[in-house]
């Protein structure tokens, strides 16, 4: 399982805000964000939306 810092790594790398992934993946801010710092998990959904 991929963890909540790997994702914000990987959109960092990548030059993505997370303004810019919420509304392409259409999730919050706020859910991405606890996401990232692993106070939710990521569900394939979301996973998808990082690539």
């Amino acid at each position: 399982m991929v963890s909540g810092p790997d994702l914000r790594a990987a959109r960092l790398g990548a030059k993505v805000s997370l303004d810019a992934l919420s509304t392409r993946i259409g999730m919050s801010k706020g859910h991405l964000s606890r996401v990232e710092r692993g106070q939710r998990e990521a569900t394939p959904a979301l996973l998808r939306g990082y690539q």
